[in-house]
């Protein structure tokens, strides 16, 4: 049913997030970080930070002996 908890396309606003914030992010478990969006004045949602790829918490880890 569309529009009831747990439907595909639903949005889930957190207003007050706490310590769970873009500067808190962590990638120490190399896992991706989350993207973020925004709400524009004119009720727009609008990306802010897209979220990372499996590849992107090692794409700056380099192997000693390996070619760059």
């Amino acid at each position: 049913m569309a529009g009831s908890p747990g439907c595909v396309g639903n949005l889930v606003v957190l207003l007050d997030a706490g310590g769970y914030t873009l500067e808190m992010m962590s990638d120490h478990n190399a896992g991706p970080r989350a993207g973020a969006h925004a709400i524009t004045l004119a009720g727009e949602v609008v990306e802010i930070r897209r979220r990372e790829s499996h590849a992107d918490p090692s794409a700056l880890n380099l192997t000693p002996g390996a070619e760059a």
